[in-house]
């Protein structure tokens, strides 16, 4: 064994033992065949490969190693299929922590050997990845063209529960795009898919995305209830990479619902779970809807806090849908404070990125904080400018909604 080789194991042996993610997932047993070099190759491999699968939902950055691993020995016993895998399990890490440019070299390492083997399942798996990476850089034309190859490859071969899978994507992309009629047909084809499958981990992350869907259509008692029923799902399971979201996204309906101290606890479970996950982007989230509920209850200093740790992560990452929201709540809390300067320069800032990206919702919020701050600086037309575009929005939004009631 080289040292680099040994090394890694030894890293990931320490990670592994001392993880209790890892030893409620039952993944001894897979660890023991990795090691028990009187195994065929093949079997190691194979041992490797389900046990990095499993650790992606529980720690990336054990995920991350455990690949290397799988791709070695890949190499060594020129497995190409395997190499493949190896590649999409890096990317997927890179994705989850926002590195996207390296996500895409792998995805595009693996896709290589998926064409070059003639393996179409395989191709319109990395075609599904690269084009979710490009939907959360808002590119969205690019993002459904490879959504589409995807399908098309899936359609052709057969594979209905991968098209249930780009059906459920193709929700989340039209969602982002606030096309709600469409976004909603695509969820319940996938619904309707996975349920046929009994396909729990697919019903589970749909019903997520119908929950965030109802959650924008300003039906917060009919989101809570399908997010609960994920969440469910993910705790049996204890999936940490999805109930650190789910927690998340169950926090910010009951901060809808004005039930504050239930929001809190979720958004402190969502937290925790996201810092043991070492996801910086989640806990920035987690951050700013804490800081949104703190800022309500008009305890200013501790929301600016929240702010505050988690403006360096978003900004290094250009998270810009977060950071739109972010900027939104560190200017209304300036105007909070009378400062109304700052406030309306950070919530310039806001308007721009939400412009830029048409996310109506933080859009709205923007305009309705750069009001409020020109109208205190006794820019009256400006704030007139931006109260009559807040309307606009609002009406548009609420038109959205009423299209799928």
């Amino acid at each position: 064994m080289s040292f680099k080789r040994g090394a890694k194991t030894y890293i990931l042996l320490f990670t592994i033992l001392f993880s209790l993610v890892l030893k409620a997932q039952k993944t001894d047993s897979l660890w023991a065949i990795w090691n028990d070099h009187d195994q065929h190759d093949t079997t190691r491999l194979n041992a490797i490969g389900i046990l990095s699968w499993k650790t992606l939902f529980v720690n990336y950055d054990s995920a991350y190693i455990l690949a290397e691993l799988l791709h070695d020995l890949a190499i060594d016993i020129e497995e190409l299929e395997k190499q493949a895998y190896a590649f999409k399990i890096k990317g997927i890490v890179m994705d989850y922590r926002h590195e996207y440019d390296s996500a895409l070299y792998y995805y595009n390492l693996g896709m290589d050997i998926a064409v070059k083997q003639g393996n179409r399942k395989e191709a319109s798996n990395f075609y599904q990845n690269m084009a979710m990476i490009y939907r959360q850089q808002a590119e969205y034309e690019k993002a459904l063209g490879y959504y589409n190859k995807s399908l098309e490859i899936r359609k052709e071969i057969g594979e209905l529960k991968g098209m249930a899978s780009v059906y459920n994507s193709l929700g989340i992309l039209y969602n982002n795009q606030d096309n709600l009629t469409v976004a909603l047909d695509y969820y319940q084809k996938a619904l309707r898919a996975f349920e046929e499958f009994d396909d729990q981990m697919g019903i589970a992350r749909t019903r997520q995305n119908i929950g965030l869907l109802y959650r924008k259509l300003n039906e917060p008692e009919k989101a809570v209830e399908y997010l609960l029923l994920s969440m469910a799902y993910f705790e049996k399971m204890n999936y940490l990479g999805y109930l650190f979201i789910s927690y998340n996204n169950i926090g910010v309906i009951y901060k809808d619902l004005r039930q504050f101290d239930t929001a809190k606890i979720y958004l402190n479970k969502s937290l925790e779970a996201s810092k043991r996950m070492n996801d910086k982007s989640n806990i920035s989230r987690s951050q700013i809807n804490l800081g949104n509920i703190e800022k309500i209850q008009g305890h200013f200093e501790r929301a600016k806090e929240y702010y505050t740790d988690a403006l360096p992560y978003l900004e290094e990452k250009n998270d810009i849908k977060n950071l739109a929201n972010l900027y939104f709540g560190l200017g209304s809390l300036h105007n909070k404070f009378d400062m109304f300067s700052a406030g309306r320069r950070w919530c310039e800032k806001g308007y721009e990125l939400s412009n830029k990206h048409n996310f109506l919702e933080e859009k709205l919020l923007n305009c309705e904080c750069l009001t409020d701050a020109n109208k205190n600086l006794g820019n009256i037309s400006k704030a007139f400018a931006y109260l009559t575009e807040y309307y606009a929005l609002r009406d548009t939004i609420q038109r959205l909604a009423n299209m799928e009631e």
